[in-house]
C-alpha cells in the first residue's frame, strides 16, 4: 500500500490504494486538492484528499497520482526527486540538458509556453500545481532535448542497458523490470503499461504500434513513444500552448506521425532497422 511507505497517506478511504494503482490510474482518488501555499500544506491537502472510487473500480488518468509517487520516491530514498532523478537516470545515461528547474544557461534555450502575470513562462513549469509546489514535483515540470530523450529511448529499447562513448555498457534496470514495465494491464478503460499508455486505440499511440509498445504524452505539446519489437522510437517536442493556449491537442498528430513511421518499419519478424 502507498500509505505503508507515507504512513500520512491514510484516512478517507485511501488505505486500500497500491503504489501499483497510482501507476496505472485506477487509485480512486480525487484529483483535487490545496494549489497554493507552501510545498507542506499542499501536502498535507492531498493526504486529506478523499476516494470517489474504489481501487481499481475506474480508470482515469491523474495528474495526482505522479505527484504521490515522486513523493514516495523522495521519501524511500532520503532525496528531493529532482536529485535522485538526476544522479540515479540523467548523469548515468549522460543526459546533459535533462532535468527539473533548470539553471540560466539552459533556461536560455527552453521554448516558452504560456503567459502567467503578463510573462512568458520559459524555462518554468507550465502546470500550476506543480509550480507551487516548487516546479519538482512527479507529475510535471522535466525539460529535456530530442538527443537526450532519443538516449532514454535506446536504454529502453535495449531492455535498460545503456553504452557508453567509450563502450561500456551500464544498467539502468534490470530484464524483469522491462518485462513489468513494457506488460499490457487491464484497466476498465483498456489497458495500460505501470505509468505509461499502451496502444489500444487512444490517438497518441496508434494501433499499428505492438502490444509491447509504450509512450507518453505532455499537456504542452510532447510525446514520447517507444516500440521494442520493431526497435523504433518516436519523440515529437511542440510547444502548442504558445501564442493560443486554446490550440488543440497535439495528440492526434503525434499519432499520426508515429503511425506512418512505424508503417515503414518492417514487421518484427524481419531484420530489424536499427535506430542509434
Amino acid at each position: 500500500s502507498v500509505g505503508h511507505y507515507l504512513p500520512e497517506f491514510t484516512g478517507n478511504g485511501k488505505e486500500k490504494i497500491t503504489v501499483r494503482d497510482l501507476l496505472l490510474h485506477v487509485s480512486g482518488i480525487r484529483d483535487e486538492y490545496k494549489t497554493t501555499g507552501t510545498e507542506e500544506e499542499i501536502w498535507k491537502s492531498i493526504c486529506n484528499t478523499e476516494v470517489k472510487n474504489r481501487p481499481g473500480k475506474k480508470y482515469e488518468y491523474s495528474c495526482l497520482s505522479y505527484v504521490i509517487l515522486g513523493k514516495l520516491i523522495e521519501r524511500i530514498s532520503g532525496e528531493p526527486l529532482c536529485v535522485f532523478a538526476k544522479k540515479n537516470i540523467y548523469d548515468l545515461l549522460c543526459m546533459k540538458d535533462t532535468g527539473f528547474q533548470p539553471n540560466e544557461k539552459l533556461r536560455a534555450r527552453t521554448a516558452p509556453t504560456e503567459k502567467r502575470e503578463g510573462k512568458w513562462l520559459k524555462g518554468n513549469v507550465n502546470d500550476w500545481r506543480n509550480a507551487a509546489m516548487g516546479g519538482g514535483a512527479g507529475n510535471a515540470g522535466l525539460f529535456s532535448t530530442g538527443i537526450d530523450l532519443a538516449i532514454l529511448a535506446q536504454v529502453l529499447l535495449n531492455h535498460g542497458i545503456y553504452t557508453d562513448s567509450k563502450g561500456i555498457q551500464k544498467r539502468l534496470f534490470c530484464e524483469e523490470t522491462f518485462q513489468k514495465m513494457v506488460a499490457p494491464y487491464k484497466v476498465p478503460a483498456g489497458y495500460r503499461g505501470l505509468s505509461w499508455d499502451k496502444a489500444t486505440g487512444k490517438p497518441n499511440l496508434p494501433p499499428e504500434f505492438f502490444p509491447t509498445a509504450i509512450g507518453h504524452g505532455g499537456h504542452t505539446g510532447t510525446s514520447f513513444l517507444v516500440d521494442p519489437e520493431r526497435d523504433l522510437f518516436v519523440i515529437v517536442l511542440t510547444t502548442r500552448l504558445h501564442l493560443n493556449p486554446k490550440n488543440p491537442n497535439i495528440y492526434p498528430t503525434a499519432g499520426e506521425i508515429a503511425r506512418i513511421t512505424a508503417k515503414m518499419f518492417q514487421a518484427a519478424d524481419q531484420p530489424k532497422n536499427r535506430i542509434d
